[in-house]
């Protein structure tokens, strides 16, 4: 979930669209969109694609191909914020869990 920085606000909708195609094919059940932010590959061409922007991106995207009920969208994310109850996807943008993976690792490492 990345774009190339060069292209600007075009490469950004044009990775949306991709990773909206990739997940047309994809559904099966459950779709897991990584956090884009978590340190692996470091590039300075290459921007991420905000978790929240390619989750509504995808929840919509579903939608309008009448696909959304056969799937079910959970997004990784390293920081959720901490006064918030609701996970900020769950309160809007499409996706039915979260997966804290910094809160967890920090959590298991303890």
């Amino acid at each position: 979930m990345v774009y190339p920085v060069a292209e600007g606000g075009a490469g950004l909708a044009r990775a949306l669209e991709a990773v909206c195609a990739q997940a047309s094919q994809a559904v099966r059940g459950r779709l897991y969109l990584p956090d884009p932010v978590r340190p692996r590959r470091e590039r300075r061409s290459w921007r991420p694609i905000p978790s929240l922007l390619a989750t509504a991106g995808v929840h919509h995207h579903l939608i309008r191909e009448g696909s959304r009920v056969k799937v079910g969208l959970v997004i990784e994310i390293g920081r959720a914020p901490a006064r918030c109850i609701t996970p900020p996807c769950c309160s809007g943008y499409g996706a039915g869990a979260i997966n804290p993976y910094l809160a967890l690792r920090d959590a298991w490492t303890t």
